[in-house]
C-alpha cells in the first residue's frame, strides 16, 4: 500500500454560504475503482506522521472566506491511478485532475 496526499482549497466567491466536504474529492484508478479520503480520527498517524492538517469532514464557509487542508488516501501498491475528481454544487459539477506516476512516459507528477 501507499499513501497519496492531496492539498485542497476552497474559496467562497459567492454571495451565500458554501458547504465543503471531504467526500467531494475521490481518487479513481484506471480500472474504475475509487478511493475515499481517510478521516484523521480513523487514521491519525497518516496525517500526524507527515505533518498534514486534515481538511475536515464538513465545513461551511461564508462569502470571502477560504478553507485549506490535506486529504490522505490509502492506495493499493498495484493500482494505477487515473484522476482525482472534485464534485459539488447544484446542479452538480465536476473537475478532474489527472494523476501520473514517475514511470509514465512524457508525464510528470501532479
Amino acid at each position: 500500500q501507499r499513501v497519496l496526499f492531496a492539498e485542497v482549497a476552497f474559496r467562497n466567491s459567492t454571495s451565500g454560504p458554501l458547504q465543503c466536504r471531504h467526500d467531494q474529492w475521490i481518487v479513481f484508478d484506471r480500472e474504475g475503482y475509487t478511493y475515499e479520503a481517510l478521516r484523521d480520527f480513523d487514521s491519525p498517524p497518516i496525517y500526524r506522521d507527515q505533518d498534514k492538517r486534515y481538511l475536515g469532514m464538513t465545513r461551511v464557509i461564508t462569502p470571502r472566506m477560504q478553507l485549506r487542508g490535506w486529504l490522505g488516501y490509502i492506495i493499493p501498491a498495484t493500482a494505477q491511478l487515473d484522476c482525482l475528481q472534485a464534485a459539488g454544487g447544484a446542479p452538480v459539477r465536476t473537475v478532474e485532475f489527472r494523476i501520473w506516476s514517475k514511470g509514465d512516459a512524457g508525464a510528470s507528477l501532479v
